[in-house]
């Protein structure tokens, strides 16, 4: 469907199906908040997306670097959704290709490394 409203060039519905993919990635990998620092640094636990992509450096899910683009979809998403900024065709592109990236990272290397370690085993 996101790829649909981007060949579409329906850019803030895009943006939020990018954002729905990956609240869909939290929820499948059972990440319902984390611990969000304030602006004087005492962590609360949050349950918002912001929450969540915490929750996912913080069970060891995705790296620093996977953290803040993650944050950058989410940024994406949250203006195309709360004040309907549609986003450009490059900034798509991109969030498309981190997301991308991300499901490749969180679900095929570990499919494929199992299947090459049963592989090795036999």
């Amino acid at each position: 469907e996101v790829m649909s409203a981007y060949n579409k060039n329906l850019f803030i519905l895009s943006a939020v199906g990018i954002r729905a993919i990956l609240e869909g990635i939290c929820k499948d990998k059972k990440i319902s908040s984390g611990l969000v620092p304030d602006k004087k640094g005492v962590e609360r636990n949050r349950i918002s997306l912001e929450g969540k992509i915490y929750g996912l450096l913080q069970n060891n899910l995705i790296n620093k670097a996977q953290f803040e683009a993650l944050h950058e979809l989410r940024f994406l998403g949250n203006n195309a959704v709360h004040q309907l900024d549609e986003p450009s065709k490059i900034d798509i592109q991109t969030a498309l290709d981190i997301i991308e990236h991300m499901i490749y990272d969180l679900y095929e290397i570990p499919f494929k490394s199992t299947s090459l370690r049963k592989r090795r085993e036999k």
